[in-house]
């Protein structure tokens, strides 16, 4: 099942129909990521260490590929805080789907107490 994030809008945007105080973003399905790629690059350095950088058209399209009823023009509408909201939010996806990738699954415990032999 897919998840989606809803970002309350700090100024809300003026839409088609009104005013526009919060965006929905779904997650990113198979079709997406492959046409899209990965929205952080990493590289290690010579000395081991490891950076990222965000690819800033690769987050922008991802926003207006995953947002649900909004016009991606009215997006230039869009403050400060409330972009890096939604590129967080692009990230997050992105960092959470990792993060159950190298989970261990969850498992179901017993109430019944052990046996002793």
């Amino acid at each position: 099942m897919s998840k989606s994030v809803t970002i309350e809008l700090s100024a809300p945007i003026t839409g088609h129909h009104g005013q526009i105080t919060k965006i929905t973003l779904r997650e990113p399905r198979y079709g997406d990521v492959m046409a899209l790629g990965n929205p952080i690059a990493v590289a290690q350095g010579a000395n081991g260490m490891i950076y990222s950088a965000d690819k800033d058209e690769v987050i922008r399209a991802y926003i207006e590929q995953l947002t649900e009823g909004v016009d991606p023009i009215l997006f230039n509408q869009l403050s400060l805080v409330d972009t890096l909201r939604l590129r967080e939010a692009i990230q997050n996806f992105f960092v959470d789907a990792r993060r159950a990738m190298y989970s261990p699954p969850a498992t179901s415990s017993s109430s019944a107490p052990a046996s002793s032999v």
